[in-house]
């Protein structure tokens, strides 16, 4: 099926399909069950790899595909077994559960359409994944140049300063509680705010050459400077969306503190951040009894994120809108 597919597609980059066959050769043969496991499993990676590309190639060719932008996210998926492995490993899952979980980063172009995906250890960051997958882009797909879009897991002085050489573009979103005193009081700053529209919506931006850490090729972390242009807006609606979910949190958790044994790990998301003694169990993910510990709601903890980020409508809003690029 290899030679069909091969006379169909569109002429590919850096596939060895001969490699491939001459691994299906070798796994009929009388092999160690270690060794064909491990054949095994290089020989999916290699034609599901060929197949992403030759989707891609397909398509471009009879419909074309627009590939200025370019955006990327990660997701995972949750196995109940019993013990982890090389792939399923205990990491960050997206639903909150005690799980083994796989990472899955993917590429979609401007008009959402997939490019290519590839699988990681559950153990993975998310900010990880990027590099080996840029470097697929780089290696396997002729793209030209692009705008990597992507949310603020994916931020890091490698990532940026990565994207950069090889000559593309990015916006990323940026979270404004971590960053330093300088950014925050540009934010919160009203001047320089184009209104439009009603007055539900606000903008502005200024280029700056901003310094970041990236990791050198002795593995040590230093410093240099990228040129980014900053865009800052503030919207109504996100405003009354923040309020509500605020409201929301914070009944949770005072829900939480009445009735612990009705809560887990998972449905105390964001709320757990407002409850003083509050211990999960590791296996069961249910709300730990620690002896005369009594859970209570932290009202400092309310008062300090609202004094920083949350306490006006401009921070709370300006916290979801702020991007690099």
């Amino acid at each position: 099926w290899t030679d069909l597919l091969q006379a169909k597609a569109p002429p590919l980059i850096g596939v060895d399909i001969s490699s491939s066959a001459v691994k299906m050769v070798e796994l009929g043969e009388a092999e160690p069950e270690a060794s064909q496991a491990t054949i095994q499993q290089e020989l999916e990676g290699d034609l599901g790899r060929f197949f992403q590309q030759w989707l891609h190639e397909t398509l471009r060719a009879r419909y074309g595909r627009d590939t200025s932008l370019v955006y990327y996210d990660v997701t995972n998926y949750y196995f109940e077994i019993d013990k982890p492995d090389e792939l399923r490993k205990k990491g960050v899952s997206k639903e909150h559960r005690p799980n083994p979980i796989v990472q899955m980063g993917l590429f979609v172009d401007a008009n959402g359409l997939p490019i290519c995906y590839d699988l990681f250890a559950g153990n993975t960051l998310d900010k990880q994944t990027l590099l080996p997958m840029m470097k697929r882009l780089r290696e396997e797909y002729s793209l030209g140049r692009s705008i990597v879009v992507a949310d603020k897991g994916i931020i890091s002085g490698d990532n940026i300063a990565q994207v950069t050489l090889d000559g593309n573009g990015y916006v990323l979103s940026y979270s404004i509680r971590m960053a330093d005193a300088e950014f925050k009081d540009y934010v919160l700053d009203e001047a320089d705010y184009r209104q439009l529209g009603d007055g539900d919506f606000k903008i502005k931006s200024r280029k700056i050459n901003r310094r970041i850490m990236v990791t050198n090729v002795n593995g040590k972390k230093v410093q240099t400077e990228v040129d980014e242009k900053q865009v800052v807006f503030w919207k109504r609606e996100y405003v009354d969306k923040a309020r509500a979910d605020r409201a929301e949190v914070l009944q949770k958790a005072l829900a939480l503190i009445e009735n612990p044994g009705k809560h887990t790990r998972a449905t105390s998301q964001g709320a757990a951040k407002y409850v003083k003694n509050l211990v999960f169990d590791k296996e069961t993910g249910e709300v730990a009894k620690i002896p005369g510990k009594l859970l209570s709601f932290d009202a400092e903890k309310l008062a300090h994120l609202g004094g920083r980020v949350e306490g006006d409508d401009h921070r709370l809003v300006h916290r979801r809108g702020v991007a690099h690029v």
